[in-house]
């Protein structure tokens, strides 16, 4: 069965990469089939989510290449490439400890918790690597606005410790800071953003095209910044002020009188279009917002694909309730 193709295939690949290191054309090639098989065997157990048999294995070399790169400069790509190489790790740890118990587990797949549970997290890791180690564009995005997320972090206390805490001010802050981000700089969060609201914004032949109620939100932003340049006597820091201003403190003494009414006309605005983030296509800002969440606490967690669990008390779990059924 597609079981024990799994376990065999894997037993190859193990020796292949003993023999030869993880990076090698050998190995890369000796995972292709073990991948597939994987692929093949979510497609029919995977009932918690959409159970796809397309997950190439190119994703995941590419995703194995990156891991191996020792260049730090792609901190986003790598945590990305670390999450789907774990996901894939970790099923063939399950199935290693399975082969010791096939002949007593349920042989139907889907009522195998801890392998779904896997399957689960190698899908989702999967599509988040094709989605944007894949498109260098999306990718390039990610890299920069994890770069301000990271620098806004060193900056500010009260922010690192939203990250920290994983406070629920740090999802109502995240949609806003990423539209102050792109409306500094347009072409260089162009991709990231148009992929969670393709309706409003896109590229046409190497160009940024947006539509008018963005372009309106576009106006606003730099006839509020070129407002409060002529008008304040102090330099405004770039988000620092903008996200002060939205959290309604911090700007005493910066901001004349005669600029609040504007200052709130933009502050109510960038509210509804970070509503619109969210709402748009709830999964993609869902998986664009956990992507660099990630990121940012890279380092002082273990990778989000990694299940801390027992594999072998998992199986013998599994194994009891199959007993259970049969008495």
């Amino acid at each position: 069965g597609i079981v024990l193709d799994v376990i065999e295939l894997d037993k190859k690949v193990c020796l292949v990469e003993e023999s030869s290191g993880k990076a090698s054309k050998d190995s890369r090639h000796a995972r292709e089939p073990l991948a597939t098989s994987l692929a093949h065997i979510n497609s029919v157990a995977n009932n918690r989510r959409k159970g796809r048999k397309d997950l190439s294995p190119v994703v995941l070399e590419l995703a194995y290449a990156i891991c191996e790169d020792a260049s730090d400069d792609a901190q986003a790509a790598r945590v990305i490439a670390e999450g789907l190489v774990g996901a894939f790790e970790a099923l063939r740890r399950y199935f290693r400890q399975a082969a010791q118990h096939l002949e007593r587990v349920d042989p139907y797949l889907a009522n195998r918790a801890g392998l779904v549970r896997r399957l689960v997290d190698y899908e989702e890791s999967w599509e988040v690597a094709n989605r944007y180690l894949s498109q260098p564009p999306m990718l390039a995005g990610l890299h920069a606005a994890v770069r301000r997320l990271g620098a806004l972090l060193r900056r500010e206390p009260a922010f690192e410790a939203m990250v920290q805490d994983c406070d629920a001010e740090l999802f109502m802050v995240l949609p806003r800071l990423m539209w102050l981000f792109f409306l500094q700089s347009p072409s260089e969060h162009a991709s990231l953003m148009g992929s969670i609201l393709p309706d409003c914004l896109s590229f046409g032949q190497g160009a940024l095209e947006s539509d008018a109620t963005l372009e309106a939100f576009l106006r606003q932003f730099r006839h509020l910044t070129d407002a409060l340049s002529a008008r304040c006597a102090a330099d405004l820091p770039e988000v620092d002020w903008l996200l002060a201003a939205h959290r309604g403190r911090g700007l005493e003494g910066h901001v004349p009188s005669d600029s609040c009414g504007e200052l709130a006309d933009f502050t109510r605005a960038l509210e509804a279009w970070s509503m619109k983030l969210q709402r748009h296509c709830p999964d993609d800002w869902n998986r664009c917002s956990a992507v660099l969440l990630r990121c940012l606490s890279a380092g002082s967690a273990a990778s989000a694909s990694e299940i801390p669990m027992d594999v072998k008390a998992e199986i013998c779990a599994e194994v009891e309730v199959v007993e259970i059924c049969e008495l």
